[in-house]
């Protein structure tokens, strides 16, 4: 590889460490009152027509539901947006390790 030139993995991972301390920004604004993801998303059109959910909306209200830290309902709503919560960082460290 060419010096410089960086591999697919640490284009992932440093992705990865991008997203986190972001994430993390916005659930603190949401803690606080300032950032409300419902006011950004624009509504399901899915659910709009049929009145039914569909997937996409239980990962935003999953999503949601974790910026409020609210883990048991995020884990109800959508448990893989859950599961991908608590694996990705860890997983992002050990691809970092791994390609040192």
């Amino acid at each position: 590889m060419a010096k410089g030139k960086l591999s697919s993995t640490q284009i992932c991972y440093r992705i990865s460490l991008a997203l986190l301390p972001i994430m993390l920004g916005l659930s603190l604004l949401y803690q606080a009152g300032i950032f409300i993801p419902t006011k950004i998303f624009p509504p399901c059109m899915f659910h709009a027509l049929t009145g039914f959910s569909c997937p996409g909306c239980g990962s935003t209200r999953a999503v949601s539901a974790l910026f409020r830290f609210d883990l048991l309902t995020s884990l109800k709503l959508q448990p893989a947006i859950f599961y991908c919560a608590l694996v990705i960082p860890p997983l992002s460290f050990l691809i970092h390790w791994h390609c040192s």
